[in-house]
């Protein structure tokens, strides 16, 4: 198992970079049952972290990803 570290504040700039119609373009592809209090931009924002995410893959043998927002609270 190899862990690595990236930026979180990285990610989100990259996140932030994507179009919201990209962004809605994904979520349409997903087909969750929602709270009735969770809006649009709450998915968009999930939809271009996820985008972000997948575009950090580059290999087959990744099994998983995570984010931990405490990583760079102190700064």
């Amino acid at each position: 198992v190899l862990v690595e570290r990236r930026s979180l504040k990285t990610l989100g700039e990259k996140s932030a970079a994507i179009s919201d119609d990209d962004a809605r373009a994904e979520w349409k592809k997903w087909d969750y049952p929602v709270h009735p209090g969770f809006t649009e931009r709450m998915a968009l924002n999930a939809a271009k972290l996820y985008i972000a995410l997948r575009g950090e893959v580059d290999s087959d043998t990744i099994l998983g990803m995570g984010t931990n927002c405490l990583n760079e609270s102190r700064s």
